[in-house]
């Protein structure tokens, strides 16, 4: 009986190594999913405070400028006054608004039809801890621009060119640490004035 015995634990020996050695299986890749304009976030935004992610409720100051989200993002408006409130211990003049979008690797165009006065544009990452990456960009009234956020090798870039393929703004940060992309615009002086609107891939519908 104890020769037989033996021989299965031999056997059960040999066989648990191999089944250890078994790779585990992949995780399934998330499902790709289409955006949507429910998905896009508007926040106040100001230039002074650049890298400050402000609640939407915020009252800090004024909003300045209206932001509409459907198949496009359309900001548009006028500064109303001069004045130049304190927030957070600091005079903030040039103020306005962002829109924030999920991450993921996508691509569209934005499109300034108007610009008068004091006026500053934005590209921007959300970080954690309610943190922006915000670099600004030179921009043209009546000047059509391509964007694109790319994620690869650890690394995620929001790139914004001219027509002509000169770079306006290039911004990146570690992928893991981007909660979402997107741009911002700022008026400092009554009267100026902003329209900009934003085209973006809405991506795919979730595979049945």
């Amino acid at each position: 009986m104890k020769p037989l015995l033996f021989t299965f634990l031999a056997c059960l020996g040999l066989l648990l190594p191999a089944a250890a050695q078994t790779p585990a299986p992949k995780p399934k890749p998330p499902v790709e999913t289409k955006l949507t304009s429910h998905d896009i976030r508007v926040l106040p935004f100001a230039q002074e405070h650049r890298d400050v992610k402000f609640k939407a409720t915020s009252r800090e100051f004024p909003s300045e400028l209206t932001v509409t989200t459907s198949d496009k993002i359309h900001f548009y408006g006028k500064r109303r006054s001069d004045a130049a409130p304190m927030a957070r211990g600091k005079p903030t003049g040039h103020i306005g608004q962002v829109a924030l979008m999920p991450p993921g690797d996508r691509q569209g165009s934005l499109v300034l039809k108007k610009a008068f006065g004091t006026t500053m544009y934005f590209a921007v990452l959300e970080l954690p801890d309610d943190t922006l990456s915000s670099k600004q960009m030179e921009l043209k009234e009546g000047k059509t621009y391509s964007w694109s956020v790319k994620s690869e090798n650890g690394t995620t870039t929001l790139r914004v060119a001219s027509a002509d393929g000169i770079e306006m703004a290039v911004n990146h940060a570690p992928s893991d640490k981007v909660l979402g992309v997107g741009f911002a615009g700022t008026v400092r002086n009554q009267g100026n004035e902003i329209d900009m609107t934003i085209t973006y891939d809405q991506g795919k519908d979730p595979k049945p």
